[in-house]
């Protein structure tokens, strides 16, 4: 399973591409939203952890790019950010969100659960 983990600040990225070396994940890291879309035309990830508040492409924008795309509109997007711009973030096409700090557990339980799709309903 490859994660792409798109975060501008060194330390973040860092830190959850090696939790999801630990646990098994092919990673692959971008330092911002146009580094990630680059490495997208490479290798499609499973799944996208996304900072949303970057230089130069913002993580919104990254979302509307590949939401916006036949190829990559089912990749699973965990945003993280900062700020509380969760509704905003799932309107523009999110799979999931999480407040900063976010702690790389907390991260990878909710990648494992968008991966894992919808529960299906009791009747």
């Amino acid at each position: 399973m490859r994660i792409l983990v798109v975060d501008d600040v060194a330390d973040a990225r860092d830190m959850y591409a090696r939790y999801f070396r630990f646990h098994g994940f092919d990673v692959l890291t971008a330092a911002d939203g146009e580094a990630a879309l680059a490495a997208i035309q490479h290798e499609l990830p499973d799944a996208i952890l996304l900072d949303l508040a970057m230089p130069r492409l913002t993580g919104w924008e990254v979302i509307r790019v590949l939401k916006g795309s036949a190829i990559t509109h089912r990749i699973p997007i965990l945003a993280i950010s900062g700020q509380d711009q969760r509704e905003w973030t799932l309107q523009q096409g999110a799979d999931s969100y999480l407040e900063k700090p976010c702690t790389p557990e907390a991260a990878l339980r909710e990648l494992a659960r968008i991966l894992r799709g919808p529960e299906p309903r009791k009747h």
